[in-house]
C-alpha cells in the first residue's frame, strides 16, 4: 500500500522549472486532465530548451496518463539518465516497467560492473565533475601544505590528505566517465511499436524470431537496409525495421 501512494505521489507531482512558459501550459494542461495537450506542451518546451529532466519527467507522466506505456518508459528513461540520483524517476521508471507485456529474464551481469554502475548513479554526471574538481584543488593544498609547511606535521598532513584527494580524484573523474557514457553514448532504445517481430535477418521475408511489444528496453548494434540489429533482454539477436524504437539517448 505504501509504494502505491508513494507511486501516486510521486507520478501525479509536476516539478516547476522556472522558464519556458510552454512549460507552464503544459503543467495547466495536465492539471487539467488534458494529457495529450500537456505532451505537445512538454514537447515543445523541449525543443525551446535544453533537455532537462524535471520536462522529461513531466512528458513521461502525461504520456502514462493518456495510456501511452512505451512512450512513458522512453521519458522516463530519459530522465533517469539525465538524473540517475532522483528517487522518484527512478521508483516510477521500475514500476512502469513492471507493466510491459513480455516478461524476459535478463542475462546476468558480473556482480563489479552492476556495483561500478550503481556508483555512479549516486550523483549527476555535472555532480561527479563539481566533485571532482573539489578533490583536485584539495590535491593542490596538499602539495603547498608539504612542500610550504613550516613543521613536520603540517608537511605529513599536506603529504597523506594530498594522496588521500588525489585517489578521490581518480575515483570521481572515473565516475564521471561511466555517468557520461550513460548519459551520452548508450546504444539503448525503447521499443515504441505495439507490436513487433523480430527477424532472422533484415528482411521482411525473412524467418520470424520472436514477437515483442512496446516498452522493451533492448540494445541496438548494426543497421542495415532499414533494419537494426538489436538483443533482446534475454540475449536473443535479431532484426527490427527501424521505426519500431527510439534510442534513449536521443535528446531533443
Amino acid at each position: 500500500m505504501r509504494r502505491k501512494l508513494l507511486y501516486s505521489l510521486s507520478l501525479l507531482f509536476l516539478s516547476l522549472p522556472l522558464f519556458a512558459s510552454s512549460f507552464q501550459e503544459g503543467v495547466a494542461a495536465y492539471s487539467d486532465a488534458d494529457y495529450p495537450k500537456a505532451i505537445e506542451c512538454f514537447t515543445k518546451a523541449l525543443e525551446e530548451g535544453e533537455p532537462s529532466a524535471e520536462i522529461y519527467y513531466n512528458l513521461a507522466s502525461a504520456y502514462y496518463k493518456n495510456n501511452d506505456l512505451p512512450l512513458a518508459i522512453l521519458n522516463f528513461e530519459r530522465a533517469y539518465r539525465i538524473d540517475p540520483s532522483d528517487g522518484d524517476t527512478r521508483f516510477n521508471l521500475e514500476l512502469v516497467s513492471s507493466q510491459i507485456v513480455d516478461d524476459m529474464e535478463p542475462t546476468p551481469r558480473l556482480f563489479l560492473s552492476r556495483w561500478w554502475d550503481d556508483i555512479s548513479h549516486w550523483c549527476s554526471l555535472s555532480a561527479w565533475r563539481m566533485l571532482g574538481l573539489i578533490f583536485f584543488v584539495l590535491v593542490l593544498v596538499g602539495l603547498f601544505f608539504y612542500f610550504r609547511g613550516r613543521s613536520r606535521s603540517q608537511r605529513q598532513i599536506g603529504f597523506y590528505g594530498g594522496l588521500v584527494a588525489l585517489l578521490l580524484t581518480i575515483l570521481t573523474n572515473a565516475l564521471a566517465y561511466r555517468s557520461y557514457l550513460f548519459t551520452h553514448e548508450d546504444k539503448e532504445a525503447i521499443l515504441t511499436s505495439s507490436i513487433i517481430t523480430v527477424k532472422s535477418s533484415p528482411d521482411a521475408s525473412a524467418k520470424d524470431i520472436v514477437v515483442v511489444h512496446g516498452g522493451l528496453k533492448v540494445v541496438t548494434q548494426q543497421t542495415l537496409s532499414g533494419y537494426t540489429e538489436i538483443k533482446l533482454p534475454d540475449g536473443t539477436v535479431g532484426w527490427v525495421p527501424n521505426n519500431t524504437f527510439e534510442i534513449i539517448n536521443n535528446f531533443r
